[in-house]
């Protein structure tokens, strides 16, 4: 059980750090998580309530998103509307009802790994990268090797910052959540893709798969497979299959994963075929 004890409300992130430092100590991001899912043993919450860490800017080379912006952020912000085909702005519409988007933090979608999260296959499709304050300074990684870091967020480690790179602002960004309601949890399956074409060919691609795993499913064998490669019918057809039975595998006996393996080759083939009239 939790004797929590003092409630921090930092101003600084190099106090927030110290805060965390101290035994049997927690970091929380908003209210959103909730008190009873605190570590058991914690006497100390550091709530960043605080911190200067919500606002959406750029620098030189890249878009930059504080821990602290909320999914109305996002959705509202005019940077996150017009770069990236709007994938940012889009997304954070369709996540849960606006009383959530109001309160729920970048940060703290990604710090917990959630199959319904929906900010990691963005981000993954952004080709971000997430900055993380530690005990010993600070750190950043490519989101794609975010969860395979062992940061230990809440207890050793606090995401300060996501920082998505400007030299891909102007591919082809496509987003795409089915679930029972538009903007619930709740989806049977979230796409996220980037791609690039040149001369009618592929130059750059991402293709992300949500609400399957933890974590967002990517197959760079197959993405591969299309690079440099002309978008023919036959190629579209054998890649989406691919993409079908890849998602197919994860659980292979789930009706609602069977419908998801669909939607998966499904949507590659309407995203890609799609491309193909661009050209």
């Amino acid at each position: 059980m939790n004797n929590i004890k003092n409630v921090i409300f930092p101003e600084t992130l190099k106090d927030a750090v110290s805060a965390l430092k101290k035994k049997k100590s927690f970091f929380m991001s908003s209210s959103t998580f909730s008190f009873k899912s605190v570590p058991e043993g914690t006497e100390n919450i550091v709530l960043a309530k605080k911190l200067p860490l919500r606002y959406v800017k750029k620098d030189p080379k890249n878009l930059l998103i504080g821990a602290l912006t909320t999914f109305d952020d996002l959705e509202n912000n005019p940077l996150c509307r017009s770069l990236f085909s709007g994938i940012l702005s889009f997304s954070a519409s369709r996540c849960s009802s606006q009383l959530i988007r109001n309160m729920a933090t970048v940060g703290g979608n990604i710090a917990h790994p959630n199959a319904f999260n929906l900010l990691p296959v963005v981000l993954t499709a952004l080709g971000a990268s997430v900055k993380v304050a530690l005990r010993t300074g600070s750190k950043t990684v490519p989101v794609r090797d975010f969860y395979s870091s062992k940061f230990k967020c809440g207890t050793e480690a606090i995401i300060t910052e996501i920082q998505a790179p400007l030299s891909l602002a102007k591919d082809d960004f496509y987003f795409e959540k089915v679930s029972k309601i538009r903007s619930s949890w709740d989806s049977y399956i979230t796409v996220a893709f980037r791609s690039r074409l040149r001369n009618g060919r592929l130059e750059d691609l991402k293709l992300a798969f949500g609400a399957i795993t933890a974590f967002p499913y990517v197959n760079e064998a197959l993405e591969k497979e299309l690079l440099g490669a002309e978008l023919t019918p036959a190629l579209i057809k054998s890649v989406s299959a691919k993409y079908g039975e890849a998602v197919l595998a994860f659980h292979p006996a789930s009706r609602i994963n069977a419908y998801r393996a669909e939607l998966a080759a499904n949507l590659t083939a309407f995203y890609l075929k799609g491309l193909t009239e661009k050209v």
